[in-house]
């Protein structure tokens, strides 16, 4: 069995999610025949196409449910050249596919010998021309030569969409010396149109005819996303004529923007379509849940598909059409792509000019005279896609290469170029010098927030000399590139538990510090004056404690830094009074710190029931919200990977002492409780300190059982050190422009209305640091 791994895209066509994107479909299409037959081992390493998965999404999620192993990755992690060379040197393929031009970024950094089938799903320069046009602006062209030098430097085979791209890519082998003595009579490329899966679609239920749209309307059915060479012009024009001449044709929609490739067609089309006197009859769905979208088909008349006059819809071909034919939808193409020729000259579908409204309108209403007929074309295309146009029957050529997978002839002259002219460096240098300023830009932005934070710090100090813990300890030094952190063989690990009222759980919160099977432990416990007999239970049950009891509350910052100065540890471990460490967590997470370049560690954390996530690792937004990986889910091993978080919670904190050399002890301000493991986190991170999740840690955790989760008072404190964090750690620029863009957004779209009122009074409570941090922003331009 031949050993394939894949490099893609996600989702995936059965996965659960919003939107299907033809990179997802186009993997798909190569990986479903070889499974079916069983003739290959196959691995996905797939990068998540953006805003589709949760924010919450863990970097890199696993799975062996359908047959294949499959890694799906954020971009990060994607770009991770180590993780993808662990991949595939544990996996040893036999063969390389990539599917589509972009999924192949990894090639420049890997090695690997193995024969590289790559895909190129579409013309990518005459993508990057649409994209051009769409945004005038040239220079997403840079970005986009890249990636295709890239494919055809590394491709052994390629495949394309159309039999016009299949010739217009021998042209760009030729072009960059591919077209040699050596490759003489080699077959290079072959055409593998875009298909449909064999199991056909079903109606399961009513979704638009008889609700939204009268029941004997003719419905004309855009779906999916409206990219950079949709003809929305013609579209609408072409619609109002007919509209104009029969009152029953009717425009429903069920796609909409692509975020994060072109968020100006769909707007416009929206646009327009307010302004129509037809705005009744355009019926815009935007994007529906995946598993609806196909009802749509079995209650419209006919799909449309629209594009200009572009070389992409010249060399490409369309998803959505192939989709349509699953439900027997016949549709309705501009005259440009293979498949828009092929179909109509078959009798299978129907076809009109580029950019003539005026026809449009005209085979429209010449549609609406014989549904019936239009209703049996569908059915014979639906047959016809089944025999010719299946996943199975379109890949055979792919198949066959898989069977006995062989490098090019030129493979050696291939390698050393790839190894001695990485083809990502062959664009403009104009481009590589951009981007080479804006990273040194980036840098300077960063070392001046550095600075700042220091200045600050220094303030503090100032200001408060009496009471501030910060006096110390040497923290203010310029920490841009982190010393090495050791540890000494036998770390002593220092355990912190800062109790208030917390009698119910602190005995199991011990006890579990108490049964772990490492040997160097010291525990403190600090009291922030409880009064329901905490420290007294903890006096009678666990005189060994070394117990601190403070007659006032000192918040969780006071308590843990009082706690830190109490202990000798090489290893200073926060736990929350209602955590409950699972057996084997301070082995696990020693073993994590014992890296220089880690600072700090934390563990994965489950609701009291044991299987459903509380934390895999902490997320930081851009107006300060936070996330947790993987909370409220139930574990299924998804989150079995170590990797670099933004922070861990404070309920399971481990730490280096010898990082409070460098960065201090907790921040008081964020008294009494929320964000200052994320501030210290954050700290760490400037001062060149990796914040590491450790899966084999486990623990469980009573969520605020001190200050009440999700109560007035959680929310009031909650924003307010939130507000705290932003105005401590960013710029002025920052917190007008990104951070309030950001914030405006969620109170508009997310922020539940209990927490309304605690979010104003947490603007009211730190006004003052806006109107500081303002002022002194101002004077400092004046004065500069």
């Amino acid at each position: 069995m031949t050993r394939l791994l894949v490099f893609g895209f996600a989702p995936l066509p059965f996965e659960n999610t919003l939107k299907n994107f033809g990179p997802g479909i186009r993997a798909w299409q190569f990986i479903k025949p070889l499974l079916s037959t069983g003739s290959a081992d196959v691995t996905l390493i797939a990068n998540r196409i953006p805003f589709i998965y949760p924010a919450e999404t863990f970097p890199e999620v696993f799975s062996h449910e359908h047959g294949f192993s499959y890694y799906n990755m954020s971009d990060s992690e994607f770009a991770n050249t180590h993780r993808i060379q662990e991949i595939h040197d544990q996996f040893k393929p036999d063969a390389i596919l990539v599917a589509t031009v972009f999924a192949g970024t990894p090639l420049s950094h890997i090695r690997t010998d193995s024969p590289i089938w790559f895909d190129l799903f579409g013309h990518v320069m005459a993508e990057a021309q649409a994209k051009a046009y769409r945004y005038q602006n040239d220079e997403f062209l840079d970005h986009f030569r890249r990636h295709a030098l890239l494919a055809l430097q590394s491709g052994d085979k390629f495949s394309t969409v159309s039999r016009a791209q299949a010739s217009a890519t021998v042209g760009e082998l030729g072009l960059i010396g591919r077209l040699t003595a050596a490759t003489t009579g080699y077959s290079f490329c072959d055409p593998i149109p875009c298909a449909m899966e064999s199991t056909l679609y079903t109606h399961d239920k009513c979704v638009i005819r008889g609700r939204e749209v009268p029941d004997n309307a003719f419905i004309v059915l855009w779906s999916g996303g409206f990219n950079t060479w949709t003809d929305t012009e013609t579209l609408v024009d072409g619609l109002e004529q007919a509209m104009a001449q029969n009152s029953d044709i009717w425009f429903v929609s069920t796609g909409g923007q692509i975020d994060g490739h072109d968020e100006i067609t769909y707007p416009a089309f929206v646009n327009r379509v307010k302004k129509s006197h037809f705005a009744s009859r355009f019926v815009l769905k935007g994007w529906v849940p995946k598993e609806d979208v196909h009802n749509y088909y079995f209650e419209a008349d006919i799909g449309i598909n629209i594009d200009r006059y572009m070389y992409e819809g010249v060399f490409g071909s369309k998803n959505r059409v192939l989709d349509w034919l699953r439900a027997g939808l016949p549709s309705l193409i501009g005259e440009l792509c293979e498949l828009s020729l092929d179909l109509p000259e078959r009798g299978l579908a129907y076809s009109y000019p580029l950019g003539n409204p005026e026809a449009l309108a005209s085979k429209i209403l010449a549609l609406t005279k014989d549904p019936e007929a239009v209703a049996e074309t569908g059915k014979r295309a639906r047959d016809y896609g089944l025999k010719h146009l299946s996943f199975d029957a379109t890949t055979q050529p792919f198949q066959n290469w898989l069977s006995n997978p062989v490098t090019a002839p030129d493979h050696r002259q291939k390698r050393k170029t790839l190894a001695h002219k990485d083809p990502l460096q062959w664009s403009d240098q104009s481009y590589i010098r951009k981007l080479e300023s804006e990273l040194d830009g980036k840098n300077r932005h960063l070392q001046s927030l550095e600075h700042y934070i220091r200045h600050l710090e220094s303030e503090l100090r100032k200001r408060n000399p009496a009471e501030n813990p910060y006096n110390q300890l040497p923290v203010n030094r310029p920490a841009l590139n982190g010393r090495p952190l050791k540890l000494p063989e036998q770390a002593l690990v220092s355990i912190v538990v800062v109790t208030w009222n917390g009698v119910k759980d602190i005995e199991a919160c011990i006890r579990s510090a108490k049964d772990q099977d490492y040997p160097h432990v010291e525990c403190v416990v600090v009291d922030n004056g409880s009064r329901d007999g905490t420290p007294e239970f903890i006096e009678t049950n666990f005189s060994d404690i070394h117990l601190i009891r403070n007659k006032k509350n000192q918040g969780f910052t006071g308590g843990v830094n009082q706690g830190i100065l109490a202990t000798k540890g090489d290893v200073i471990f926060l736990l929350n009074q209602d955590a409950v460490m699972m057996p084997g967590l301070l082995k696990e997470l020693i073993e994590v710190l014992e890296d220089d370049t880690i600072a700090i560690a934390g563990c994965k954390i489950y609701n009291i029931d044991g299987k459903t996530l509380q934390h895999a690792g902490g997320i930081l937004h851009e107006n300060g919200l936070t996330d947790h990986y993987g909370a409220g889910q139930i574990d299924t091993g998804q989150y079995d990977q170590d990797r670099d978080v933004d922070y861990v919670t404070g309920a399971v904190f481990a730490f280096k002492r010898s990082l409070i050399d460098e960065i201090g002890l907790f921040d008081r301000r964020f008294h009494p409780a929320y964000y200052e493991e994320l501030d210290y986190c954050i700290r760490a991170s400037r001062s060149g300190y990796r914040i590491r999740y450790c899966h084999r840690a486990e623990a469980l955790h009573h969520e605020s059982t001190s200050t009440g989760k999700f109560s007035p008072r959680f929310y009031r404190l909650y924003h307010r050190n939130r507000l705290k964090l932003i105005l401590k750690h960013f710029t002025f620029r920052y917190f007008w422009g990104c951070f309030l863009r950001s914030e405006l957004t969620w109170f508009r779209k997310y922020a539940p209305r209990e927490q309304w009122l605690p979010l104003c009074i947490a603007y009211i409570c730190v006004s003052h640091r806006i109107a500081w941090l303002s002022i002194k922003t101002l004077k400092g331009k004046l004065m500069g």
